[in-house]
């Protein structure tokens, strides 16, 4: 309504012409939001600035402050014969406020043409005027933002009116401190959302996130020309077991002679491309660039990420700035008691606060049953069956029980900073092998101010093999690669989970998404958790830092990869059997059964997560579950016949004339009887409705294979869950297996 009361001049007019263009052709609220609102400001910045030019405290025409020619471009009404504008002031010759006449600002002269260009808002972020901040600025960003708040509220577009609400101080007046850009986001006086006292910048509003159509949908084109695209598809032969239809093993050279083995992420992609092509698996880039970052020339710096020249004064204070606005977490495993106190060191070296959080280890006893029980594995998720697909070759992995571990960890530390009190606006959550740089906290708070779009939501401070966008000098915006099935949860790039900064007050929701895209028994790859997060970030607004940038803002590895240890770790079979323990107890609680008896637990070794115990032992303990004898104990009564026979002679002789002998025998029979009693532990096997239906299980008591019809010994579910299974035999044919397998389990399970 301003512009337009002004459009008596054509200044005015052209104001108003911009103030359109900036608003439109925008598909739905969330889209004005985010893209034609920091637009807006933009011009309403540029606006403000001129409008001090032309009508400063000295008149029209006389002194500085007035734009050259002398008028004021908001009330002179140039007649309808100056049908260009005549007199209005060029925008290309003003000298902002406080740059002594250092030259014209380098700045488009259409603000129209700048709200057209699309994703391409570079050139804007050069524009001098957008760094000087003033008290009509604030004013400005705090009237809009309470009018766009209220307005949205009249739409009844809660979720959005929310959003503006937290990423924009109604007040407006609150202040940025120094080193931010006169564009930074205000949380002030929003105690109910984010906790804060105070203002603070968390996000800079002038930083413009990617378009729509970059989330559309994962990018998988590299632009190659025909015949290097199949050149890459067709003719090179690939660094891995997985294969599928389109593959450009081109770009699987590159991630693995450019990323994998190059110091994991230490290269550019344009260097990791160079390096690919002498191998002669990839174009070189002078040929056909292959870019997963897109823009690499704005981030692609090994430069970006030294140290900042800052004074000890400005690390100390950006220090409590960090404990003021931040919960930080660390992830430990209760046995890495070295890497706890080195990190404990470190962060008490840079007078950063923390709280540990436990990690998970799926090698210790009932370690998966117990994660299951207190909900930081779902009941539905199936480890046996994720690690069957995982052991598959076209998802090429190895154990998983590291990979699971990791993942319940972060998680966890994700839903316990949620639910934290009091809370703050801000979550960093951190891996125990890493270092961070001496000026960590002021480089987060920089990054924020500076170069944060505000619709951040989770940023990672270091991400290896990354691949989305460039929009700042530090910062990408991760999008998953389409050049990957979504069977394999897009993996291969965007790797890191190290340091994670979250907005709080949207952790909740993010935790909840992430946990179901990593509890897929069925994509294996989505255990691990970065991967995951990446997979979707065309649904939630995912940053990264680029690992390649040196120092940045931490070191890591240097204690090796523990989840890489526990992967290596043979131990499914263990959790195996829990997992079959964990089926039981959920039909018992469906069934209304006590849990605490060995017909759920089955008889396993000593678990210290259960109740009664199931065991040998648990006679001397006196541990025994009530039906311990009846499930765990068989016992055998044989009896054998002994007999014996003895035979007794006696003789009696006679003398006379005639000598007669005679002899008599006796003979007597006994009977005796021997009972021998056995008694054996047996421990249930998984059946196949658990283990799946696979080759021969050695040590198993039961088979759930083509053979054990053969045999005999096949489980007692096999022909209810394996016949047609991969050539199996017929119902009829299975049939025989069910006697010799014994009586089905509890509840048919």
């Amino acid at each position: 309504r301003v512009l337009e009361g002004r459009g008596g001049s054509p200044f005015g007019r052209r104001s108003h012409e911009q103030f359109l263009a900036c608003c439109s052709g925008h598909k739905n609220g969330r889209a004005f939001v985010l893209t034609a609102v920091p637009r807006v400001l933009q011009l309403f910045d540029r606006l403000i600035e001129d409008g001090r030019h032309g009508s400063g405290p000295t008149s029209p025409g006389s002194g500085a402050g007035s734009p050259p020619g002398g008028h004021d471009p908001w009330v002179e009404d140039i007649g309808a014969g100056d049908a260009d504008g005549g007199a209005r002031p060029n925008s290309r010759d003003y000298v902002p406020l406080g740059s002594a006449g250092d030259g014209p600002v380098d700045c488009e002269d259409s603000l129209v043409e700048e709200c057209d260009i699309g994703d391409d808002v570079h050139g804007l972020a050069r524009c001098p005027w957008r760094d000087q901040p003033s008290l009509m600025h604030r004013i400005a960003l705090g009237a809009i933002a309470a009018g766009l708040a209220a307005c949205l509220a009249l739409l009844s577009l809660q979720p959005l009116r929310d959003a503006v609400r937290r990423r924009a101080s109604v007040g407006g007046l609150a202040r940025c401190d120094g080193a931010a850009g006169a564009g930074c986001l205000l949380v002030a006086g929003l105690s109910d959302v984010d906790g804060l006292a105070g203002g603070t910048a968390l996000c800079n509003i002038t930083a413009l996130p990617p378009g729509e159509a970059y989330l559309q949908s994962p990018v998988s084109d590299f632009d190659l020309p025909a015949t290097w695209a199949r050149h890459c598809e067709r003719e090179v032969d690939s660094p891995i077991v997985s294969s599928w239809h389109g593959q450009n093993k081109c770009w699987e050279w590159m991630k693995q002679l450019g990323c994998y083995s190059a110091d994991w992420g230490r290269l550019s992609w344009r260097d990791a491309q160079v390096k690919t092509a002498a191998a002669g698996k990839a174009p070189h880039p002078d040929v056909a660039t292959m870019s997963p970052l897109r823009d690499p020339d704005i981030c692609e710096h090994y430069s970006a990420g030294a140290a900042l020249d800052a004074t000890p004064e400005e690390v100390r204070v950006a220090a409590e700035w960090l404990n003021t606005h931040a919960k930080v977490f660390v992830v430990n495993l209760p046995t890495d008691v070295g890497r706890l106190q080195f990190v404990s060191q470190r962060m008490a070296e840079l007078g950063i606060q923390f709280e540990r959080i436990a990690g998970l280890d799926m090698t210790l006893p009932s370690a998966y049953v117990k994660a299951k029980r207190h909900g930081l594995i779902p009941e539905d998720f199936n480890f046996t069956r994720a690690q069957e697909e995982a052991s598959r070759p076209f998802q090429h992995m190895q154990g998983i029980a590291g990979t699971m571990g990791c993942a319940a960890a972060h998680l966890r530390a994700m839903r316990t900073a949620a639910e934290h009190r009091p809370r703050k606006p801000l979550t960093l959550i951190l891996e125990d092998d890493v270092r961070l740089v001496d000026d960590f906290a002021l480089k987060v708070k920089r990054l924020l101010e500076a170069e944060a779009p505000c619709d951040w939501v989770a940023i990672s401070l270091k991400s290896k093999c990354p691949y989305g966008r460039c929009i700042s000098a530090r910062l990408t915006r991760v999008g998953p690669d389409g050049n990957e099935p979504e069977e394999r949860c897009r993996h291969g790039v965007n790797y890191g989970f190290y340091a994670m900064l979250y907005r709080t007050g949207d952790l909740d929701a993010v935790q909840r998404r992430l946990a179901q895209v990593v509890w897929n028994d069925r994509r294996p790859h989505c255990l691990d958790v970065d991967v995951a997060l990446a997979s979707i970030s065309d649904e939630v607004a995912y940053y990264a830092v680029p690992a390649m940038q040196t120092p940045g803002f931490l070191t890591d590895g240097a204690a090796g990869s523990t989840r890489v240890s526990i992967n290596a770790v043979s131990n499914a079979q263990s959790i195996a059997l829990q997992e079959l323990q964990t089926q039981r107890e959920k039909a018992a609680r469906a069934a209304g059964l006590p849990l605490e008896s060995c017909a759920v637990y089955g008889c396993v070794p000593f678990s210290p997560f259960n109740e009664c115990q199931c065991n040998l032992e648990c006679r001397f303990y006196n541990t025994c579950c009530a039906d311990y004898e009846s499930e765990c104990v068989t016992t055998t009564t044989t009896s054998s016949t002994v007999t014996s026979t003895t035979t007794a002679t006696s003789s009696t002789t006679t003398t006379s004339a005639t000598t007669t002998t005679t002899t008599v025998s006796s003979t007597s029979t006994s009977t005796s009887s021997v009972s021998t009693t056995t008694t054996t532990v047996s421990r249930r096997a998984p059946l196949c409705a658990v283990r799946g239906c696979g080759p021969f299980s050695p040590g198993e008591e039961c088979q759930c294979n083509t053979e054990c019809v053969q045999h005999g010994n096949c489980c007692a579910d096999f022909d209810a869950h394996c016949v047609g299974w991969g050539g199996r035999p017929t119902a009829a044919g299975a049939h025989s297996a069910r006697s010799a397998a014994g009586p089905l389990m509890l509840l048919g399970v």
